[in-house]
């Protein structure tokens, strides 16, 4: 595979929903071997943002893919729950845009990813795929 033909678009959204609220996004952009990444973050105890941009060489870029492949981030997932909770919670929004060897992926989950310390019984829904969310933020890091 070129790495032409390798795209990748991934934005990530988690919110804390507690007396320490805060939201961190994780944008990022591959084309080919070129890496736009943009972060931010709002909330206690200060707001932050950073941004970087580099190129990935050959071998950087097949552990990529491969990682893509061996974590299953190549699949498309649709999966949309509510995100009310009855205490603390995390909530998260990941969009995802793929092209890997010739095929297409688009993911898009939202929803409760924990909720934390409820009074009583937990009321909400937690996603199915925190797997999913937690090998893209992990290609996050890598990326970066």
């Amino acid at each position: 595979m070129g790495a032409n033909d390798f795209y990748c678009k991934i934005d990530l959204l988690t919110k804390e929903a507690s007396k320490d609220s805060n939201s961190q996004r994780y944008t990022v952009e591959v084309k080919g071997k070129e890496v736009r990444y943009e972060y931010s973050y709002s909330g206690f105890p200060d707001n932050e943002k950073e941004s970087a941009s580099r190129t990935l060489n050959d071998e950087q870029l097949s552990k990529i893919i491969s990682y893509i492949k061996e974590k299953g981030i190549d699949s498309s997932i649709i999966e949309k729950k509510p995100n009310d909770a009855n205490g603390p919670s995390r909530k998260v929004h990941l969009s995802l845009l793929l092209t890997l060897d010739g095929q297409h992926t688009k993911s898009d989950i939202s929803g409760n990813y924990n909720i934390y310390r409820a009074e009583g019984q937990i009321k909400g829904v937690i996603i199915e795929n925190k797997e999913y969310v937690d090998a893209v933020r992990s290609l996050i890091r890598d990326l970066k």
